[in-house]
């Protein structure tokens, strides 16, 4: 089974960032999957970077939340039960994402954290293998 990516651009983006993390944090799925979210849309991004220290891998998930924006407050909930296995958001607030690019990303980064990573190889043709 693979995701794709969004498009060339959110791969090398994706791949750039992890090449960046220490070994210990890459290896970690959860930041992982944070990292595929940021690196698909340039708004998470502006809006993660500042709670997520790339040296450990801790997100300030809960700050992150309280300091956001009201219209990004859901969607940034995602990423922090994607991140963290906390329940902060039911199906439908899922499935009312205006944004339907996030929406599709959103999907994607389901189906990474419910298969994971295979061998943490992203291959060239725009898609991601899993176990």
């Amino acid at each position: 089974m693979s995701v794709p990516f969004k498009d060339y651009s959110h791969q090398n983006m994706f791949r750039m960032m992890r090449s960046q993390l220490p070994d210990t944090v890459r290896k970690n799925k959860d930041v992982s999957i944070v990292a595929f979210i940021m690196s698909g849309n340039e708004a998470m991004r502006k809006l993660i970077n500042p709670y997520l220290n790339w040296e450990d891998g801790t997100l300030l998930y809960e700050k992150m939340i309280e300091d956001a924006p009201e219209g990004d407050k859901e969607s940034l909930k995602v990423v922090a039960e994607l991140y963290s296995d906390r329940e902060y958001v039911s199906l439908n607030s899922l499935v009312q994402v205006k944004d339907s690019d996030l929406f599709d990303l959103f999907l994607s980064t389901i189906r990474l954290k419910r298969y994971g990573f295979e061998n943490d190889y992203v291959q060239a043709d725009n898609t991601m293998n899993f176990k």
